[in-house]
């Protein structure tokens, strides 16, 4: 009987996950499982906020994938995945269901804040933009940071960007977040940094010092939730990605967290770290190392072209990084849609 292997989720880990098992050659039967129809190409949707044509670009019907189904699976257990639709029996699984806005409890972001996180957020972003006459941006983390820019250089709008570190970008290196906290300010952005938001009310954000900020739109980027309810209550990871409780589980992607930057590049690293330990162990061959996967060379876009690439604590300031970051969007969409691995 041929192996079992289930995938759950479609985003950027399941999808590497599944691309690398088909190019394997391993006897194996293979589903990949996710509930929306179509993946997204979700680091490019700061530039769909003032130019919504762009959203077909970054959007692929999964359809093209034989071995899609179209289901939430709502829990793991004893070998199978239960969705809403069936039941899935696996031998192996990799659990690649990404992650959610983090509300942080407060529900007064959930009812008047829109979140940062899917294409569908954007038509949300899109109907209030036009009467906004002031835009606050609730975190300055990666995203934050790369709409925030694209906001003020081409919305014509008065942004604001309100974040809890002394400088933006403070995951990265110091000089990485010096270098975009001095850009913002040159830009016009109005940061307010060492506070945090209290509430959201109806056109307006309250910050922790007290200060009121009148706003027509209000982002919320500050941070995600791991969707990691499929993992039970010990979600402890080995190195290679498997559950410590189930080897036969492994988690790839947001949904673990393993890695420090939680970034598309990073979680199609772990998507193709699960499949070749799955390969490996069918074939009865050693395991590949564990990789390194907090890839520390990335392209933050200022505004629509410039920003600067980062390496280790380096940063190489550049007028045309936007144009490098549509090459790796063009690249990684044209493996996804004809299933070919990316040499990542």
């Amino acid at each position: 009987m041929r192996p079992r292997i289930v995938i759950v989720g479609a985003g950027f880990a399941g999808l590497a996950a599944c691309i690398a098992l088909e190019r394997s050659g391993v006897m194996a039967d293979i589903t990949l499982i996710g509930r929306d129809e179509s993946f997204e190409y979700t680091p490019a949707l700061h530039l769909c906020t003032t130019r919504p044509e762009r959203l077909r670009r970054i959007m692929m019907p999964l359809v093209s994938y034989p071995c899609f189904v179209q289901d939430e699976i709502v829990r793991v257990e004893k070998g199978r995945a239960v969705g809403a639709k069936g039941s899935y029996p696996f031998d192996h699984c990799i659990v690649a269901t990404g992650s959610g806005t983090s509300f942080y409890g407060n529900d007064s972001f959930r009812e008047h804040a829109v979140e940062f996180k899917r294409v569908k957020d954007i038509a949300a972003i899109r109907e209030r933009l036009p009467t906004a006459g002031r835009i606050v941006v609730i975190g300055g983390g990666y995203t934050g940071v790369e709409a925030a820019s694209v906001l003020a250089a081409e919305s014509g709008k008065e942004v604001h960007l309100v974040h809890p570190g002394e400088l933006v970008l403070d995951s990265l290196s110091r000089s990485a977040a010096r270098y975009a906290t001095r850009w913002l300010r040159k830009r016009g952005v109005m940061l307010h940094l060492g506070q945090r938001v209290e509430r959201c009310d109806e056109g307006r954000v309250v910050l922790s010092s007290g200060t009121r900020i009148e706003s027509g739109l209000v982002i919320l980027s500050a941070g995600i939730a791991p969707n990691d309810a499929l993992l039970g209550k010990d979600p402890t990871l080995r190195a290679d990605l498997s559950l410590a409780s189930d080897v036969r589980i492994f988690v790839a992607g947001d949904a673990g967290r393993s890695g420090r930057l939680p970034t598309a590049h990073n979680a199609i690293i772990e998507g193709y770290l699960a499949a070749d330990t799955i390969v490996a162990r069918i074939r009865g061959i050693p395991a590949p190392a564990p990789k390194h996967r907090d890839w520390r060379f990335l392209a933050v876009a200022l505004g629509r072209h410039s920003g600067f690439f980062t390496w280790r604590e380096r940063i190489i300031p550049h007028p045309f990084v936007g144009l490098s970051k549509l090459l790796i969007e063009r690249i990684v969409m044209w493996g996804f849609r004809n299933r070919v691995r990316l040499p990542f």
